[in-house]
């Protein structure tokens, strides 16, 4: 096979580009919108493509538009996608750490709620017997249930408290 040695035959889009001082962007564009002059064998008619490319020129760069636009709106939701997985993300990661226990800060607020009922029941202890004093079973029972309900009632207060609610 011999190479042609015709200056109006060139067999690259660079070659097309530089002799025709136009865009290589417009010369694939050219080709996929089916130049004429843009042989199958790869070879391009310069003359002709030049008359094509001058008479489609809108079309090119309608066809640029478009397709800058389509990236443009893929990059777009690209982007979009990728903050949504991270805030799922970072959701998930959120209630990861309501349903994990830090050891050390749940050991200091169960401390925290024993010294506070610890406070109660000694006061409970000091102020009960003389309370207590000539009653009958009953009463006694009254008390004491009030004292029991008071303790309790701390607890779940203190809980209520440490407990994030949702």
């Amino acid at each position: 096979m011999t190479k042609s040695t015709d200056p109006n035959v060139v067999s690259t889009r660079q070659a097309v580009a530089l002799c025709l001082n136009i865009p290589l962007e417009h010369v694939k564009v050219a080709k996929e919108l089916a130049c004429p002059a843009a042989a199958s064998t790869g070879r391009y008619y310069l003359k002709e493509f030049k008359e094509w490319y001058d008479l489609n020129l809108p079309s090119i760069l309608e066809y640029l538009d478009d397709k800058g636009a389509a990236a443009k709106t893929n990059n777009e939701w690209k982007q979009r996608k990728e903050r949504a997985l991270a805030l799922i993300a970072e959701i998930e990661l959120r209630e990861r750490e309501f349903k994990t226990l830090d050891k050390d800060k749940t050991i200091a607020r169960l401390k925290q709620i024993l010294g506070s009922q610890a406070i109660i029941l000694r006061n409970f202890a000091q102020d009960l017997p003389p309370r207590l004093l000539g009653k009958n079973v009953t009463e006694m029972g009254i008390i004491l249930a009030t004292a029991y309900d008071d303790v309790c009632n701390l607890f779940s207060e203190s809980l209520d408290k440490w407990i994030p609610k949702k």
